[in-house]
């Protein structure tokens, strides 16, 4: 609009004046195109979320044998990652480096739990039993996922009353564990900015967005880098000298 403002509209027919617009609408973004032609890209990555709930009790030996904080399996372009979380479930990622169609062609029945996990396991038929009973063991919902990313350095053109947090802002794979954080981060930048310029908007998100660039770009390379590794070839064995050569740095 002329008078310095932005019209909104609602696909319920509303209509909002905003004299600042935030995208703060995840993934895919409606606020992103309007600020970048680019968009997101699938990472080459499948991922299938299930959980394992109440371990210690209900499945003692997979307890035992995850112990505390998270399980990485890795091999040919597959693996299985389970992470303990604070309410005794342990959340399982199995992930699966495939075509983007992977899921619409696989045959797996994921709204047939029972048989789903059937089919999950024979992906993984000759691996070790512990590992088969992070899907053994999980309930009975299993969500699929595709991983999606924007471009490591991705910056648009700075629009006077519209910017982006978050995932609408620096969507990555999760191998940077950075995603909330980021999405915190960034809110608090923005905040501060519009607090010290509450007369200029404009110059309140040129200085987020310069601040949010260059650390967001920092993590989307890290977390590039960290799915590359964990799905590439040797990833086990190239993850455990990540993990010895921080071992040496305590």
């Amino acid at each position: 609009m002329e008078n310095g403002k932005t019209e909104l509209h609602f696909e319920n027919g509303q209509i909002e004046i905003a004299d600042l617009v935030i995208g703060a609408d995840g993934a895919f973004s409606r606020v992103r195109p309007i600020l970048a032609s680019e968009d997101i890209s699938y990472s080459g990555l499948t991922m299938l979320e299930m959980n394992v709930v109440n371990a210690a009790v209900n499945h003692p030996d997979l307890a035992s044998f995850h112990k505390r904080g998270t399980v990485f399996a890795l091999d040919e372009g597959k693996g299985i990652i389970g992470q303990l979380n604070g309410n005794g479930t342990i959340k399982v990622y199995v992930g699966l480096k495939v075509n983007r169609d992977w899921l619409d062609r696989c045959g797996i029945p994921f709204n047939k739990p029972k048989k789903a996990k059937e089919a999950i396991l024979d992906l993984f038929g000759d691996w070790d039993e512990q590992l088969k009973n992070y899907i053994r063991y999980a309930e009975d919902t299993i969500i699929p996922r595709r991983i999606y990313m924007l471009p490591v350095g991705f910056k648009w053109q700075r629009h006077p009353r519209i910017t982006l947090i978050g995932d609408a802002a620096h969507l990555m794979s999760p191998f940077a564990g950075e995603g909330v954080n980021l999405a915190m981060f960034d809110a608090y930048h923005l905040a501060l900015a519009i607090m010290d310029n509450q007369n200029n908007v404009s110059k309140a998100i040129e200085i987020y967005e310069e601040k949010m660039f260059a650390y967001s770009s920092e993590a989307a390379a890290e977390s590039k880098a960290n799915l590359e590794l964990c799905f590439g070839d040797h990833a086990a064995e190239r993850l455990m000298n990540v993990m010895n050569s921080y071992k040496n740095k305590i």
